[in-house]
């Protein structure tokens, strides 16, 4: 699976930041949207997770891509194109907020132009995921 280690080690970044947030006693709307983003992206992996063990189940894990053998897929396909439309899901929320946040992008201070960079990242990352994905499943 490309998508789901990637979206751990995000939220583990995000947790990262909350601790800092907290321990520098900021807990505003910033804090709370990054803690409710984890929330969220916690339930999303453990629903997937779910999505697997049912299709486990039911005998439908074993889906390969084409020329793919062995080694079956983390995760159904459907249930990993869920979490990166979730990923672009925050990625979008998180430059609408900073955009409300930042009205004038000439006037950043050094903690919105290191926001602005980890958004920026993150959408990379996702376009990296997406490219990757649709390697593995088009066997290209």
């Amino acid at each position: 699976t490309v998508v789901f280690p990637r979206s751990v080690e995000q939220m583990r970044e995000d947790m990262g930041q909350v601790v800092s947030l907290l321990k520098d006693r900021k807990t505003g709307t910033r804090t709370q949207r990054i803690e409710a983003d984890i929330v969220t992206t916690l339930k999303e992996l453990v629903e997937s997770i779910k999505e697997l063990r049912k299709k486990i189940r039911n005998g439908e894990a074993g889906e390969n891509a084409p020329g793919q053998q062995q080694n079956p897929p983390l995760l159904p396909s459907s249930a990993e194109l869920k979490l990166l439309r979730s990923c672009q899901e925050r990625v979008n929320r998180q430059t609408s907020d900073f955009h409300d946040d930042h009205a004038d992008p000439v006037a950043l201070d050094t903690d919105a132009r290191g926001q602005l960079q980890q958004i920026v990242h993150r959408q990379q990352e996702i376009a990296e995921m997406a490219r990757k994905m649709n390697e593995r499943l088009t066997g290209q």
